[in-house]
């Protein structure tokens, strides 16, 4: 019974049927009633505030001692490193979904997170 109503819920997803007549469908599915599993229909997504070509902008002006406080490497290394992973087949190739992003982006990301103690959702 709880997977038929999984599969209605899912149905309607797929329909573009929005939150709001999800929630006032009745289904007590816990995947309609929960508001904190992370998922938001499309029209509900809200643009989230980011600095546009961050890397560009702003880590290519570090000085060499800045990029090391913040990624715990030096930026000769890093770059290195970098180069290797833009040869290599490591950074997926696609051609659905949102845009690739950069070996140095993915790297850096990478590196600043392990270099740090935030949360994944801070970066």
């Amino acid at each position: 019974m709880e997977n038929l109503a999984e599969n209605e819920l899912i149905l309607k997803i797929l329909m573009n049927t929005t939150y709001s007549e999800l929630s006032d469908s009745g289904s007590s599915s816990s995947l309609s009633s929960s508001s904190d599993d992370g998922f938001a229909p499309p029209s509900k997504r809200k643009k989230l505030t980011r600095i546009e070509n961050y890397v560009q902008h702003v880590v290519h002006r570090y000085s060499d001692d800045e990029f090391k406080s913040h990624f715990r490497m030096s930026p000769l290394t890093a770059y290195k490193i970098i180069d290797l992973l833009k040869d290599s087949q490591h950074i997926l190739c696609h051609k659905d979904g949102r845009d690739k992003i950069s070996a140095e982006k993915a790297f850096l990301v990478a590196l600043w997170y392990l270099s740090n103690q935030e949360t994944f959702r801070a970066v």
